[in-house]
Parts: C-alpha cells; sequence; structure tokens
C-alpha cells in the first residue's frame, strides 16, 4: 500500500513538473510578447507575428491594458494583412489607431497610419488615401524610412516609375542611420522600379545586395525576391527558367504573400504563351482572373482578360477572344470610374483640410496681437499657394489618367474590331460549317444561354439599340419570348437588367465614334441620337459612368494623345 502511494506521489509530482514547464514556454508577460512581435515582423513572418500578437491582445483584453492592447491590434492587423484576410485587417487596424490616439501614443500611430496607408493601396487600390496617410506618417519619430518604403510601394502599384526617388530615399534612410530593414525595403524596390523601367542587369544588382541581407538576416519574404527574379526573367525570354521559379515558390506566396498571386499567376499565362502552349495559359490566366477577384485586385484585371483573348486568338477562336477583349474594356472603364471618384474625393478632403485649416488660422489670428497680423497672412497666402499648386498637380494626374483611359479604350477597340473582321472572314468562308457547329453548340447550351446569344446577335448584327424608341416589347417579339425569360437571360448572362443592357451596347457604340478622329466635327447632340438616347443629359450621364469622364473631356483628351 505504502509503495502504491509513494508511486502515485512521484506520478503527481512528475505530471505538476511537466505541466509547469509547459506552461513556461508560453509566454505570458506582455512586454516579451511585444518584443516577439517587433522581431518576428522585421523578419517578415507572419505568421509567427499573428501567433504572437494574438497572445498579447488576449492578455492586454484580460488585464484592461489599453497600450498592450493597442501594439497588439496593430501587429495582429499588419499580420493580417500581409497574409490576405483584409476586411478582418482593417478592422483592427482602425482599432489600433482609435487606441494611439487616445494614449497620445506618437510612435504607436506613426506605424498605424503606416500600415493603414498600405492596407488601403494592397487591399482597396486606394492610392490617394494611401499616401494620405504615409504623408502624414513621414512627420511622426522615427517613421521616415517606413514612409518613405510604402510610398514607394503605392507609385509601383500605380506603375508610376517616377516612385524610384521615394526608394532611392528609403535607401539612403537605412544608409545614414544603419538600419537594415530600410536598407532591404530600398534596396527591394529599386529593384522592382528597375524591372518597370526595362532596366534589367541594374535590378539584378540590386536583389544580389537584398538577397545578401535576407539570408544574413533570415528575413521571411525571401521567396518575394525570388519572384522578381523570375520577373526578369520572362522579360528576357528564359519562359522555362522563370516558371520553374514561379512554381517553387507558388505554394509560399500564396499561402504569405497573396498580394502577388494574381501577378503570378498573369507572368505564367505569359510565359505559357511565348512557350506555343495556349490551352495551359488560359488556364493559368483564369486562376489569376479568380484570385485577382476574390482579392479585389482590379488593377491586374484588364491586362488578365487582355492576355486571355491573345490567346484564344491563336487558338482560332474569335468569338471568345472578341468575348474577352470586350472584358478587358468594360474593367479598364471600370477602373477610369473608380479613379474618377477617387480623385473627386481627393479634391473634396483637400478643400476641407485648407478651410480646416484657415478657420484655425484665423481663430489663432484673433488671439494674438495686432502686431502678428502680418505673420498670420503670410500663413493664409502659404496655405492658399499650396491649395492652389495641390489643385494643379490633381489636374495634371486627372488629365494623366483621362488619356490614359482614351489610350486604353483605343487599343482594346482596336482589338475588338480586328477580333471582330476576323470573325467575319471565318464565317463567310464556313457558313454552312459555321451554321452546323451554332446548332450543335445551341443543343448543348441551356435555353437561358441560348436566348441570350440570339439578344446578342441582334444587338450586334442589327444594331436594334440605336432606335431611341426600342421598346422591350418590341425586342420581346423578335426572340419569340416573354418578359420574364427575357429578364432572367440578361441577368445570369451578364449581370444586368435590361435598360443597363442596352445602355451598355449605346455606350459602347459611343465610346467607338468618340474615339474616330475622322469624326472629330460630329456635334455631340448628334452621337446621341446616333446611338439611340433621345435626351442629351441621359446621354451625358450613361457616358460619365461607363467611362469616369464627360463625352466632351473624352474628346478632349483624344486630342493629346
Amino acid at each position: 500500500m505504502s509503495k502504491t502511494i509513494i508511486l502515485y506521489i512521484i506520478m503527481l509530482t512528475s505530471l505538476t513538473a511537466f505541466a509547469t514547464q509547459r506552461q513556461d514556454t508560453i509566454p505570458n508577460d506582455p512586454a516579451y510578447l511585444l518584443k516577439l512581435c517587433s522581431e518576428a515582423m522585421e523578419r517578415r513572418d507572419f505568421h509567427s507575428t499573428r501567433s504572437h500578437a494574438s497572445c498579447l491582445r488576449t492578455i492586454s483584453q484580460r488585464e484592461g491594458n489599453d497600450y498592450y492592447l493597442g501594439y497588439a491590434d496593430y501587429y495582429l492587423g499588419s499580420a493580417e494583412m500581409f497574409l490576405g484576410a483584409s476586411p478582418k485587417a482593417g478592422e483592427l487596424l482602425n482599432e489600433a489607431y482609435r487606441l494611439a490616439k487616445y494614449l497620445d501614443n506618437d510612435t504607436l500611430t506613426g506605424n498605424v497610419l503606416n500600415c493603414l496607408a498600405i492596407y488601403e493601396g494592397n487591399a482597396n487600390s486606394n492610392y490617394y488615401l494611401a499616401q494620405h496617410y504615409l504623408m502624414q506618417c513621414k512627420d511622426y519619430p522615427g517613421m521616415e524610412g517606413s514612409a518613405y518604403s510604402n510610398l514607394a510601394q503605392v507609385a509601383r502599384l500605380q506603375r508610376d516609375t517616377s516612385g524610384i526617388e521615394y526608394a532611392r530615399h528609403c535607401y539612403d534612410y537605412g544608409l545614414r542611420t544603419g538600419e537594415r530593414h530600410y536598407l532591404y525595403s530600398g534596396l527591394k524596390s529599386l529593384a522592382e522600379f528597375s524591372i518597370l523601367r526595362e532596366e534589367y542587369e541594374q535590378a539584378r544588382k540590386y536583389l544580389a545586395q537584398a538577397y545578401d541581407i535576407a539570408d544574413k538576416y533570415g528575413y521571411h519574404d525571401r521567396d518575394t525576391l525570388d519572384f522578381l527574379e523570375a520577373l526578369i526573367l520572362s522579360y528576357e525570354g528564359h519562359t522555362t527558367e522563370s516558371t520553374e521559379i514561379l512554381l517553387r515558390i507558388k505554394p509560399k506566396i500564396e499561402s504569405d504573400f497573396p498580394i502577388y498571386v494574381p501577378e503570378l499567376y498573369m507572368v505564367l499565362g505569359k510565359n505559357a504563351e511565348k512557350e506555343h502552349r495556349y490551352n495551359d495559359a488560359i488556364s493559368l490566366l483564369a486562376a489569376g482572373i479568380e484570385k485577382a477577384q476574390s482579392a479585389s485586385s482590379n488593377d491586374y484585371l484588364p491586362q488578365l482578360y487582355k492576355i486571355t483573348a491573345q490567346n484564344y486568338e491563336y487558338l482560332g477562336d474569335y468569338r471568345l477572344a472578341a468575348s474577352y477583349m470586350t472584358k478587358a474594356l468594360e474593367a479598364a472603364e471600370n477602373f477610369g470610374r473608380t479613379e474618377r471618384k477617387r480623385m473627386m474625393n481627393e479634391r473634396r478632403l483637400m478643400l476641407e483640410a485648407v478651410h480646416k485649416e484657415q478657420e484655425r488660422t484665423l481663430a489663432e489670428q484673433k488671439a494674438r496681437e495686432s502686431r502678428r497680423l502680418n505673420i498670420v497672412l503670410a500663413l493664409l497666402l502659404a496655405i492658399a499657394a499650396a491649395a492652389i499648386v495641390h489643385v494643379i498637380v490633381t489636374l495634371r494626374r486627372r488629365n494623366r489618367l483621362y488619356e490614359h483611359i482614351v489610350q486604353q479604350n483605343l487599343n482594346m477597340l482596336a482589338e475588338e474590331e480586328r477580333y471582330r473582321h476576323r470573325l467575319e472572314e471565318l464565317e463567310t468562308q464556313q457558313s454552312d460549317h459555321n451554321e452546323r457547329d451554332r446548332q450543335a453548340a445551341a443543343n448543348r447550351e441551356s435555353k437561358s444561354r441560348e436566348l441570350f446569344n440570339r439578344l446578342q446577335q441582334l444587338m450586334t448584327d442589327e444594331a436594334l439599340y440605336r432606335d431611341a424608341n426600342l421598346t422591350r416589347e418590341a425586342v420581346i417579339e423578335r426572340l419569340g419570348t416573354n418578359p420574364t425569360y427575357l429578364a432572367q437571360a440578361i441577368k445570369e448572362n451578364a449581370d444586368m437588367n435590361y435598360a443597363q443592357f442596352i445602355n451598355s451596347f449605346r455606350m459602347r457604340e459611343a465610346v467607338r465614334i468618340l474615339s474616330d478622329r475622322s469624326r472629330l466635327e460630329t456635334p455631340i447632340k448628334d452621337i446621341a441620337g446616333e446611338v439611340g438616347c433621345n435626351s442629351l443629359t441621359t446621354f451625358y450621364k450613361l457616358f460619365q459612368q461607363a467611362t469616369g469622364l464627360s463625352p466632351s473631356a473624352y474628346r478632349r483628351s483624344l486630342l493629346n494623345i
């Protein structure tokens, strides 16, 4: 009996010691967890950052410590952002910003503004708001390097090569302070901009230095450097080597750096196209389109659709090629509308900021003695001058954007027209064979799709949309269907209602006419009537919704190209 008790005590002691030892391996000290978060973030180890920050958040909430909770939300939000959980990241970062302002903690505020900028740029493609946050962030202590690093990334996302100056500032800041993190970020950005400028040898020099730092200090984002190396190989025509690298790093990129995923699939698709593996290219590009749509990376959609159209052309399927070129055009138009809205928001925010600054300055003016009136007036003049400069810069940006939209439309319209002519040639040459194919396809397709195809054919072949008095009933009679089936077919195949569908053809025709330099003298009112709009006001509204520009602004931008 005594031996049993002794054995039981020994077992209990061992289990207690094991439990104590296991508990000791889980840090409960908030300061130590904060240090672990910082170190993991610097190494780009976002999974470890998320794990440590989650523990820190739990402890902070239990103890009611807002200081550590603010940092926990910041690190956790940053990790979730880089790992692709965008909405959750936004909530955490905004909560961290609220706590930082409440605590009057400049260090935390600067860091959160920095990450909010990355979030807006990558998750929402809101480059103006990203720049707005970074310009604020730059003025906080110790945030200059981070601000320049991320200003460079925002410029890269916009494919604005002038952003290389931000990359140089980041690199110089790293040299000046001895902080390797900024040396590394600067070198990586310099490589990215060199690739955009097609300076591939220079890009490799920057990459070699970045590789040295990543290997020496165990950075976890070395695969993103491999991705840049694969880009260079692809652009230089070494598609086999590029594809090998991309396939090797794809699991890590998809797991840890999802913001690169749409571009990765796009490069894989381009490589397959260059190797004449057109079906493989189409499959890869389809995956890229799916990833871009799920991640709201709308910047890549026009390119992905356009390259897909090229591959269908190489396969001789001009109907699908034309369809994807139309999608590319629609994606570009949607991007233009989004950018226009952002510029309007930019102007509104700028005016609000100027107004608030003027109110603050005037309030200070009343409190000052009269001898300081000249200083106040000088400040007001400086604010007004800054506002004027900002307006000029905004107008220039707007004009560049308008010209970019028009040029993109011109390119895609030309491709779409080429596909249409080629399709007509093939149909003329093989009318009987095509008729049999259409019949076979019609038998395979659902009734909804068949009805939608007939409707599209009416619009493209007979241009019914040009009739300003076109009624739904007339279309239904031509198709031999009923209102319910017609509405269902349009909704299932185009995700529009009847009016939106008809107006999409009208606006596409308007874009074609306004892009035709031989018709620059045609009054806009006549164009509105020609495409089926009996109201000039309605035409202006629909055109601006479709392209982001007014018809007159579109025509002016065409003249500048």
